[in-house]
C-alpha cells in the first residue's frame, strides 16, 4: 500500500523517543547465553559460551504510539487520504516514538565448580523525544480553540533524551540444592553522549480577548559530548580516526549499575523467576554544556499588518520577513537561559521481569513448555506494563522454536516468534516480539520523492539476534546443573 504525507505533517511525527528494550521472546529461549541480559540466574551450565565479536548480539527495540499507517490512512475514492480526525482520536497526553539499539562487542561464559562467570562489553544507544497531546494537535487545532483548551497549551510533556555508552559487566550465577537459582551482574558504563531535560513546566496562554499570547515557565536541558555526537554524524567520530581506546572507554565519564535475578525449579514441571535489569546511573562531567531557561514570561501581541507595514519600495513579502526578524531578535532577548558546564547525574530506565513456566511434556528428543511473562519498565518515575504468553518446543536439545502474544505499552496485536538452532559449536539465535511490523506499507513526502518503507503496525517491536560458540563442558558436575529451559 503506498501512501502520501505531506512534509509538515512528518516533520510534526517523524521523531525519535528513548525506551529500553523488552526483549520478552528472549527470556525463555533455550541455549542463548544473552539470556542472562533479562533474568542473570537463566545462565547456562552446559558449557562454555563465546560471543563472536560484534556479531554474538545486536538488538533493535522500536516503539511508535503516533504514527500507524494501517489506522491513519484511507482509501477514499481512488485515491490516499490521511485521516486527520482518527489522528487527533489517537493523540494522548505523552505520545512517544522510540529506537533504542545494543550490540555486543564481546562475551564470554564459564562454568566452574558448579558456579557460572560472565563477562560481556555492549555498545548501547537510545535516542528520543515524548511530545506532548496539545504539541501534536497545535499544528491541526491551532492556538485558539479556547472551547477545549481554555487558552492553555501544556507542553510539559515534552521530553527529549539522547543516552550512548559502553556496558562492561562481570556475572556470577549458582544453583542452590538443585532449585535455587541466583545470580548477579555487576556493571560500569562509560558515558560516550547524553541529553537529558527535566524540570519542564512550559506552557502557550492564548488571551481570549485580543488573541495576544504568553509563553511562561522553566525547562531545563542537559548535555553530555554533543560534540562527538555530531561528529559522528558528519563521520569523523573516535572509531573512523582508530581511537578505538578513547571510544570504548567514553572519555571520562562513568557510572555503576547492578542486576539481579532470581529463579525457582518447584518440581519436574513448573518454575517461576524474577529479576531487576538496569538498576545504576552514569556521572557526567565531561564536554557537558547545559542550559536553563525561560524564567519570565515572554509575552507577544502580534504584528500589526497596516498600509505603513510595507516598507517603500518593497513588497510584502520582504516586509513580513523582517518584521519576522525583528520579532526573533526580540524574542531572543525576552528569553532568560542560562549556561553552565556543570556535572550531572542521568539514570538508567530500570526493567523489572516476573515469570511462570510450566512443562507440558518432555520425550527423549523433544520437549514443550509454557511461560508467562511480566515485564514492567521504570522511565521518569511512569510505569510501562507488558505481558507475553508463549510457547517453546526443542527438538533434541538443538533446535527450539517458540511463539508468543503479547500486550505491550497497551498494544494487544503483537504475534512473537523466536529461532536458536545448535550446528556443531555455533548457536545461531533470532527472536522477534512482533512479527506484523515486518508488514510494510510506502509513504511518500511528495509526488516528486521517492517512497520510504514504515511499518504498517508500527507500535511496538523488538528484534534480537546473534551467533555464539558453544563448547560443551568437560566437568561433569557442570554440564549435570539443573537448567530453567
Amino acid at each position: 500500500m503506498s501512501y502520501r504525507i505531506s512534509i509538515l505533517t512528518l516533520a510534526v511525527i517523524a521523531t525519535f523517543s528513548i525506551r529500553a528494550q523488552h526483549d520478552l521472546m528472549l527470556y525463555n529461549l533455550p541455549g542463548v547465553g544473552q539470556s542472562i541480559y533479562v533474568n542473570p540466574a537463566h545462565a547456562p551450565h552446559d558449557g562454555i559460551h563465546i560471543g563472536l565479536p560484534f556479531m554474538s548480539s545486536t538488538s533493535i527495540h522500536h516503539t511508535n504510539s503516533i504514527l500507524n499507517p494501517s489506522q491513519l490512512f484511507a482509501n477514499a475514492e481512488g485515491r490516499v487520504e490521511f485521516q486527520t480526525e482518527d489522528f487527533l482520536d489517537r493523540i494522548a497526553e505523552r505520545n512517544e516514538l522510540g529506537l533504542d539499539m545494543a550490540s555486543d562487542i564481546f562475551s564470554i561464559g564459564i562454568p566452574i565448580k558448579g558456579n557460572y562467570f560472565s563477562f560481556s562489553l555492549r555498545d548501547k544507544v537510545s535516542a528520543g523525544i515524548t511530545f506532548p497531546g496539545d504539541m501534536l494537535k497545535f499544528p491541526f487545532t491551532g492556538n485558539g480553540n479556547f472551547l477545549e483548551t481554555e487558552g492553555v497549551l501544556d507542553f510539559s510533556e515534552l521530553s527529549v533524551q539522547v543516552n550512548h555508552y559502553a556496558e562492561f559487566a562481570v556475572g556470577w550465577q549458582k544453583v542452590f540444592a538443585d532449585k535455587f537459582y541466583l545470580g548477579s551482574r555487576v556493571k560500569y558504563f562509560a558515558g560516550k553522549e547524553n541529553i537529558t531535560t527535566s524540570n519542564n513546566t512550559l506552557q502557550w496562554i492564548t488571551d481570549q480577548t485580543d488573541y495576544s499570547w504568553t509563553v511562561e515557565g522553566d525547562v531545563q536541558i542537559q548535555s553530555s559530548g554533543v560534540g562527538n555526537l555530531l561528529d559522528s554524524i558528519d563521520g569523523n567520530s573516535l572509531l573512523e580516526n582508530g581511537q578505538i581506546g578513547k571510544y570504548l572507554l567514553g572519555g571520562g565519564n562513568s557510572g555503576m549499575g547492578l542486576d539481579l535475578g532470581f529463579g525457582m525449579q518447584m518440581n519436574e514441571r513448573l518454575d517461576w523467576g524474577i529479576s531487576i535489569i538496569d538498576l545504576g546511573y552514569i556521572r557526567w562531567t565531561q564536554n557537558n554544556q547545559n542550559y536553563t531557561g525561560i524564567g519570565e514570561d515572554v509575552a507577544f501581541s502580534g504584528i500589526e499588518i497596516t498600509e505603513a507595514f510595507i516598507q517603500e519600495g518593497g513588497s510584502f513579502s520582504d516586509s513580513l520577513s523582517a518584521a519576522l526578524e525583528g520579532l526573533g531578535e526580540s524574542l531572543q532577548e525576552s528569553f532568560n537561559v542560562d549556561e553552565n558546564t556543570d556535572a550531572y547525574t542521568s539514570f538508567l530506565n530500570t526493567r523489572l521481569y516476573g515469570s511462570v513456566g510450566y512443562r507440558l511434556f518432555k520425550k527423549a528428543k523433544s520437549s514443550g513448555k509454557a511461560n508467562l511473562v511480566l515485564h514492567t519498565e521504570l522511565q521518569n518515575g511512569i510505569r510501562f506494563p507488558s505481558m507475553a504468553l508463549s510457547y517453546v518446543h526443542t527438538l533434541a536439545d538443538r533446535i527450539s522454536l517458540s511463539a508468543s502474544y503479547a500486550a505491550i505499552d497497551k498494544d494487544f496485536k503483537n504475534i512473537g516468534v523466536g529461532l536458536s538452532i545448535k550446528g556443531g559449536p555455533i548457536v545461531f539465535y533470532a527472536t522477534m516480539d512482533n512479527v506484523l511490523w515486518l508488514n510494510m506499507s510506502k509513504v511518500k513526502l511528495d509526488s516528486a520523492s521517492e517512497s520510504i518503507s514504515y511499518p504498517s503496525y508500527s507500535q511496538v517491536a523488538t528484534m534480537h539476534f546473534g551467533m555464539n560458540i558453544a563448547l560443551a563442558s568437560k566437568s561433569k558436575t557442570d554440564s549435570s546443573q539443573p537448567r530453567l529451559d
